[in-house]
């Protein structure tokens, strides 16, 4: 078989694209890792009330749960859901004591107000046969298990 000069053309494209692709990537800043706890320079904006920097939002979370008895060790990991949208906009901010097997999540409001708060063992799956029936929401259709 006998290469022309389209070819050649062809495969050195190929090739040079191979290899740039191939040093982007692996190329990374020396600084770059995944934003967490106070290296996440975000905010949350709770309408045109109030802002909160993710570690405010967390040390508010803490407060509250704290006010309520709950002692969250300071290695529990931490998630913060923001919802824009919906029925009930505001974040939640989630805790997980992976030692103990307990979460913890409270709720803010559009106002960025804490509205609610939950602890407990973590749980899989479905309900349990001692645990509480799930509110039915308004409006809902309660269906037979």
């Amino acid at each position: 078989m006998r290469f022309n000069g389209i070819t050649w053309v062809s495969l050195l494209a190929l090739f040079l694209s191979f290899v740039l692709a191939q040093s982007r990537l692996f190329a990374q800043p020396s600084r770059a890792r995944t934003a967490s706890g106070e290296d996440a320079k975000v905010s949350i904006f709770f309408g045109a009330v109030k802002a909160m920097d993710v570690g405010e939002i967390r040390t508010n979370a803490l407060t509250a749960l704290k006010a309520k008895g709950y002692t969250v060790p300071r290695d529990a990991s931490c998630v913060i859901n923001v919802a824009v949208l919906g029925p009930k906009p505001g974040c939640t901010v989630m805790f997980w004591d992976l030692e103990a097997k307990w979460k913890y999540q409270v709720e803010f409001n559009s106002q960025g107000e804490v509205s609610e708060m939950w602890a407990g063992p973590m749980r899989h799956g479905t309900v349990g046969p001692n645990d509480p029936l799930p509110k039915v929401p308004e409006g809902g259709v309660k269906v037979k298990p």
